[in-house]
């Protein structure tokens, strides 16, 4: 009798190692409204037992929302070729939060199964690619973002006074959105900024709040603004309104709020620019440097193309000038030549002495003819200026070699 229990625990250990564990993904629907989550439930089964728990995917897709409910990973079994196969089941709900086709990648299940004649064990079952279309209804291409429920409401209150508020006081309001059918994660921002000058906003963290009830989720999102005037203010908070689609009637609908009032004394207080004026502001500071760098490149260029004169040059006009008799123009060229030209005192005396005594001879009896006596004087010394080694063909004398410094002896 032992040996025929043996026998079949044997058999049995063989049977149960031959056989390969199984997996089966089954998607609830492959289209859904963008927001609304469908069921994607993936099982695992083996013939024996599990060694431990499996390691599940963890999905992440850009555009899609993947959360695990309550409850998401349960135990299951089922007969198969009148054996009894043990396994785990795990359920996802995934929504698209946009319209659009969205893939989750194909992934894998590590799964490590019992065998009865020797070690665990452990295999990576693939689990193939899902799709997931997200659909809008027609005529609801405009609604954006995408908000799809079975109910939608909004809900404020203000704390604090917001009328005749002096510097310094404060109010806070609260906006809550109550949503049926969808995930209040899902929900966009409910407060909208403001440009009231004056009045300084502080909001907080928002709040969210979410049941699941059998796959059926709802909750809350909750935001809080704190002001405070920092100065004169006679201008009204914005209304809020959420344009939603109701899945129940088909429609769109819009959900919304009154605006707030409110008042302050005090000094005006100084405009601050906001974002997209200083965003202008620097835009407009690019183009200014733009366009002087373009300028100063041009200037350079310009500059750097204008032939450089030369001492030698500016010397012929002199000497034109001084042999038309322009005492203006003869004073221009000098003073540009004496930058080029170095002489010693003694000569610029001289030239100096030439200039005043044309200057006074212009306006005497007898200027004209003391007048060329100084003009040819003046010619004869820019002449004379001229470096005699370059024009007169001389050459400097080389100076005598020293002696050496160890003679030889007679």
């Amino acid at each position: 009798m032992r040996f025929l229990l043996t026998l079949i625990f044997v058999c049995f250990a063989s049977f149960a190692a031959a056989q390969e564990p199984l997996i089966e993904v089954d998607l609830q629907s492959d289209e859904t409204l963008p927001g609304q989550a469908v069921t994607l439930r993936v099982t695992v089964l083996v013939p024996t037992w599990m060694a431990r728990p499996p390691e599940w995917p963890s999905y992440d897709s850009t555009g899609l929302f993947v959360r695990l409910p309550e409850r998401s990973t349960s135990p299951t079994s089922r007969t198969i070729d009148g054996q009894t196969w043990s396994g785990i089941s795990r359920r996802y709900l995934i929504a698209p939060m946009a319209p659009g086709s969205y893939d989750l990648p194909q992934s894998s299940v590590r799964v490590a199964y019992a065998d009865p004649g020797g070690e665990d064990i452990i295999l990576d079952l693939p689990v193939p690619a899902v799709n997931l279309i997200g659909l809008a209804p027609p005529g609801t291409e405009n609604l954006s973002p995408f908000i799809a429920a079975n109910s939608l409401t909004l809900e404020q209150s203000v704390e604090g006074s917001t009328e005749s508020l002096a510097p310094g006081d404060s109010f806070s309001r609260t906006v809550s959105a109550s949503v049926s059918g969808l995930a209040p994660f899902l929900l966009t921002a409910l407060t909208p900024e403001h440009d009231i000058v004056g009045l300084r906003a502080y909001p907080a963290t928002p709040e969210i709040s979410e049941t699941d009830d059998r796959g059926q989720l709802s909750g809350t999102r909750t935001e809080t603004t704190t002001y405070i005037a920092e100065g004169a203010v006679d201008a009204s908070l914005p209304p809020i309104s959420v344009r939603w689609y109701n899945i129940q009637s088909g429609e769109i609908e819009t959900a919304e709020i009154a605006g707030v009032q409110v008042s302050a004394s005090g000094p005006s207080p100084a405009i601050i620019p906001s974002s997209q004026n200083l965003l202008e502001l620097a835009g407009l500071l690019a183009i200014l440097l733009l366009i002087g760098l373009v300028i100063l490149r041009f200037v350079i260029r310009r500059r750097s193309s204008v032939p450089k004169l030369t001492e030698r040059d500016v010397r012929k006009r002199l000497l034109r000038a001084i042999s038309a008799r322009r005492l203006g123009e003869t004073r221009q060229a000098l003073d540009l030549w004496l930058t080029l030209k170095p002489l010693n005192q003694p000569t610029k005396a001289s030239i100096t002495e030439h200039l005043f005594a044309l200057g006074r001879a212009q306006h005497g009896p007898d200027g004209i003819s003391k007048e060329s006596s100084h003009w040819n004087a003046l010619q004869s010394i820019i002449r004379r200026s001229t470096s005699p080694f370059r024009h007169s063909g001389l050459t400097r004398a080389r100076a005598p070699a020293l002696p050496p410094l160890n003679p030889p002896s007679a």
